[in-house]
């Protein structure tokens, strides 16, 4: 008797898709020892009404789709094999900590909050290094691989923020986000430098949008303290950042102010 066939995995798929379901992920049927939508629209019908769910897997021994991005409140990175493994690491940041899943195949999905109107890559990131948000989806246990493993999940944890460099490489700038002007007069390593803060805080997901506009203030203040950049131009383009990200006013000023002054005490050594 197959894995798929045998009378006790009938009932851990089906009672594993009502409890994501119930945890307000919404799921999908799959075919049968496969990654492919069983329904019409695939992740589209994807669903949390208990109903709906029992139906499908009343109907049928189907692997478990959940929806990924706003549907299911999750963002995921799917990292295929070692060679995507190795790839991610090689980007110097190592393997953030969060919800952790592991495919039958050797790869691993690391499963994040959503950050909201973050879609889908494919290599973007690093070779081998893909990922899944608003309109796309992942398989998750106790669902059978095409090459009769299961799917199984890590050490608990919860879906934690994606980190900022993460955030970063995934989420494009918008068409019509207006431009933060970052000055001519910085050029180089301190031009660089000024562009990479700025994009930081204008990437900020809601959370940790005051934190960074803070480590940018300092990162930029030790420049100013060692009259490599005049404060003027680190207030104005971090500045019109935060309010491109979405932060009111005065708590920019307020956080800037502490933030540049703070830096400045700690001027940026030059090399000799």
């Amino acid at each position: 008797m197959s894995a798929l066939s045998d009378g006790r995995s009938i009932v851990r798929l089906r009672d594993a898709a009502i409890r994501y379901a119930e945890q307000e992920w919404a799921v999908f049927p799959c075919k049968q020892g496969q990654k492919v939508p069983a329904t019409r629209h695939g992740c589209k019908d994807a669903t949390t009404d208990l109903d709906q769910v029992r139906a499908w897997w009343d109907a049928d021994e189907h692997n478990i789709g959940v929806a990924t991005g706003k549907p299911s409140g999750i963002w995921v990175l799917d990292v295929d094999g070692t060679e995507g493994l190795d790839a991610l690491l090689e980007l110097g940041h190592g393997v953030p900590g969060t919800l952790t899943a592991y495919t039958p195949s050797g790869g691993m999905h690391l499963i994040f909050a959503d950050p909201g109107g973050v879609g889908n890559t494919a290599s973007s990131i690093a070779r081998n290094v893909d990922s899944r948000g608003d309109g796309g989806y992942i398989v998750v246990a106790p669902s059978i691989h095409p090459n009769g493993g299961r799917y199984r999940w890590g050490a608990k944890q919860t879906p934690e923020p994606i980190p900022g460099w993460l955030i970063r490489d995934v989420r494009k700038p918008p068409a019509e986000r207006k431009a933060v002007k970052v000055t001519d007069d910085a050029t180089g390593y301190v031009g660089a430098a000024l562009r990479a803060e700025v994009e930081a805080v204008v990437s900020a997901i809601e959370g940790t949008r005051n934190d960074t506009l803070n480590r940018a203030g300092w990162n930029l203040g030790t420049l100013v303290g060692a009259n490599l950049m005049s404060r003027e131009v680190a207030v104005q383009a971090l500045t019109e950042a935060g309010q491109e990200c979405g932060l009111p006013a005065r708590e920019i000023a307020k956080t800037l102010d502490q933030a540049l002054a703070a830096g400045e005490a700690h001027p940026r050594e030059l090399a000799s």
